[in-house]
């Protein structure tokens, strides 16, 4: 099973997903989030091929996998598979406008 490393970036993410749960929602909510997060995580070091390439056609995000949330389906994990690791890059909302947010915008 590879190492996971999460950046800083994927924790201030879910930061703000709990906030925004927590507001729109409720603490059970939230923690539901949590648990669900960390069983994609599992799944993610023990098959890190599973996700789907995000953007393969751009250079830029060469690498970069995306996977659901299971049960938060609309949460998508960013991530790269690099040797022995799987590093989290981000946790997004799919509303989002991903490619801005991912800071690939014109």
């Amino acid at each position: 099973m590879k190492r996971l490393v999460r950046s800083e970036r994927s924790e201030d993410d879910v930061r703000e997903v709990v906030r925004y749960l927590l507001r729109e929602g409720s603490a059970s909510v939230a923690l539901r989030f949590i648990d669900a997060l960390e069983e994609s995580y599992l799944l993610l070091q023990s098959q890190p091929e599973i996700g789907r390439p995000y953007a393969p056609e751009n250079s830029e995000l060469q690498g970069i996998r995306s996977w659901r949330v299971h049960r938060f389906e609309h949460y998508l994990v960013f991530y790269q598979v690099l040797d022995d690791v799987v590093r989290i890059a981000r946790v997004l909302h799919g509303s989002r406008d991903l490619w801005t947010v991912l800071g690939f915008a014109d």
